[in-house]
């Protein structure tokens, strides 16, 4: 019993790991350290078993220094284990290392077999930029991800006071609202609130004897239904029907008010 709620705990714990979103940066302000901490280190099973080039997607900040990493045995023998990413220069590198000031190192272990790195450094064409570099290498499998401080300091760096913690379930999408006026005799469906970004779909009926001839206001079509592929505001739209129907009989003078029928004479009959 003891081991099938364990299993069941361990399913759940991986389940909950797993659901956990990738939030922007923006959500981190200039927060980078716990931007890389939490959607590549924490949730590091979403990347780990796949190719390299998930991580290079998700990958929101610049990259100014990437190096490929592995065993120093020699120049010719190096096994292409790993890679390091960094959002800041070589220069802003030893600038830091020189004043002691700690860094931010995000690296990514590869299943084996490795490239060799000697040779995928010497025989690679010209990269045009970093996030080339390791495009190049982006069918390599994730082994592990490590994202930590690094410094030049002997003893442990001074760490930093903890930042509040921040949200991390997405702000709702706010929601716009569809107003439909009618002019005429017909009905409309699509009316009401929809969510941001949702699609909307307008259809006009109109009754018996009148036609639908078109949407006015914020669209201005005569397609029917119409559709909406992204709402992003409020929308005031008047919906047009017009009748089909012929004009109405002529009334009891004979059709002397009539001007499509002939005028004639009324008689006058004396009264008894």
């Amino acid at each position: 019993m003891k081991k099938i709620l364990l299993t069941m705990l361990l399913v759940l714990a991986t389940t909950c790991l797993m659901a956990q979103p990738y939030m922007p940066m923006s959500q981190f302000g200039a927060d980078t350290l716990n931007y890389l901490k939490y959607n590549f280190e924490t949730r590091k099973s979403q990347y780990i078993g796949y190719k390299l080039e998930k991580i290079i997607n998700d990958y929101e900040l610049e990259m100014k220094n990437v190096n490929y990493t592995g065993p120093y045995v020699n120049a010719y023998k190096d096994d292409l284990t790993g890679i390091s990413i960094s959002h800041i220069t070589i220069r802003e590198s030893l600038h830091r290392w020189n004043n002691e000031n700690p860094m931010i190192k995000f690296r990514i272990k590869f299943e084996s077999p490795y490239a060799n790195r000697w040779l995928t450094e010497n025989s690679a064409p010209l990269f045009n930029t970093e996030r080339e570099r390791a495009l190049y290498i982006k069918d390599k499998i994730v082994k592990d991800i490590e994202v930590y401080v690094y410094s030049s300091h002997k003893d442990p760096p001074p760490q930093p006071p903890p930042n509040p913690p921040f949200n991390t379930t997405p702000s709702p999408l706010p929601k716009y609202t569809v107003s439909i006026i009618i002019d005429g005799n017909g009905t409309v469906t699509g009316a009401g609130q929809y969510q941001a970004s949702s699609k909307v779909t307008l259809t006009a009926t109109p009754v018996f004897g009148h036609t639908f001839t078109g949407w006015q206001g914020d669209i201005t079509s005569t397609a029917n239904p119409f559709t909406v592929s992204s709402i992003t505001g409020n929308m005031n739209i008047t919906a047009t029907f017009t009748s089909t129907l012929p004009p109405t009989n002529p009334g009891d003078d004979g059709g002397n008010n009539n001007p499509k029928l002939p005028k004639k004479d009324l008689e006058l009959t004396p009264l008894q």
